[in-house]
């Protein structure tokens, strides 16, 4: 059988693999993010600076995260709940997205019925259901993250791709909108969960070509992507550990991506946090972030100590 792999591999290949910086024309997304309510447009600049987008894995494997299994928790149905009040705390507009094999803007009930069964129910028919079960579309959710630098995004999905997704124009297609993330000075936040499941696993690939379902899995690990500025990315994080993940820390495991600059020893600390940390954003003064042909990224900054401009350049070993 073909392994199908938890999309924490693409992001370690991601990190792995010597950086490229692509022309912006070749990050535009297929899928266009709506604009902001008409409600915003008396609303000032400030204000409407920092909107949420959030994203939905809507595909069928993921309604055994929902169907609850005595005596067993769901942690899942919970963390939603935490995820949107959390979206809605911190965006000066939250958006809610559905996505499978298409993307689409959810209502307020919509978005509510993500923690219910039927909110993974298919209305189409039986063929388009099928085309649905074997298709998640995160090619589409990158490339909408990369439209507006302004915004934090938050996907949840049980990151399960083919082999053939993780490889290819299919890879390329994932790869280029996070390195244009980081790039851009962002941060990516990776929540893992395990959690029960009471479902079934569609369009599992066998040696003999064609797929299978199994029904069988009793516990199956979702993920939670947190992508945009760091100090976003620790809120959201901090919202979900004092409610749905309180003393549950054998459940979960959280890496942080960023392209930050790591002030201290981590051998030392073994901790990344907001103390040692230097949020170099592409938009600060003095910035510059280039890679050397062996893949060596060099990061130049300008840092204020006292009254005097100081610049650094920090090279990553």
């Amino acid at each position: 059988m073909r392994w199908h792999h938890y999309f924490i591999t693409v992001i370690t290949i991601l990190l792995l693999s010597s950086a490229k910086v692509y022309p912006k024309e070749k990050c535009q997304p297929d899928f266009t993010i709506p604009p902001p309510p008409k409600t915003l447009t008396k609303v000032s600049a400030d204000i409407k600076k920092n909107p949420v987008y959030v994203f939905f894995d809507g595909s069928l494997s993921m309604k055994g995260f929902v169907v609850k299994q005595p005596p067993q928790e769901s942690i899942y149905i919970n963390l939603l709940d935490q995820l949107i009040s959390a979206a809605d705390d911190l965006g000066s507009v939250t958006l809610y997205h559905k996505f499978g094999r298409r993307i689409e803007q959810l209502n307020e009930k919509e978005t509510q019925r993500m923690t219910q069964q039927n909110g993974y129910d298919c209305p189409d028919s039986a063929e388009k259901c099928e085309l649905d079960n074997k298709e998640t579309r995160l090619d589409k959710v990158f490339k909408a993250i990369t439209v507006d630098q302004n915004a934090t995004y938050i996907v949840t999905s049980d990151l399960f791709l083919s082999s053939e997704e993780l490889t290819g124009v299919k890879f390329s297609k994932m790869e280029q909108p996070l390195k244009e993330i980081l790039r851009q000075g962002k941060t990516i936040g990776v929540l893992g969960v395990m959690n029960s499941f009471n479902g079934i696993i569609y369009d599992i690939p066998t040696n003999e070509g064609g797929t299978i379902t199994y029904a069988g899995a009793k516990k199956r690990p979702f993920f939670v992507l947190i992508i945009g500025d760091q100090k976003n990315v620790n809120f959201v994080k901090k919202r979900l550990e004092q409610d749905s993940l309180m003393d549950k820390k054998e459940f979960y495991k959280f890496s942080l991506i960023t392209s930050n600059v790591i002030t201290k020893n981590l051998n030392l600390s073994r901790d990344i946090t907001e103390e040692n940390l230097i949020n170099a954003s592409s938009r600060d003064e003095g910035y510059k972030f280039t890679v050397t042909d062996k893949g060596l990224p060099i990061f130049r900054l300008k840092v204020r100590q006292g009254e005097e401009n100081i610049k650094k350049r920090l090279e990553a070993g």
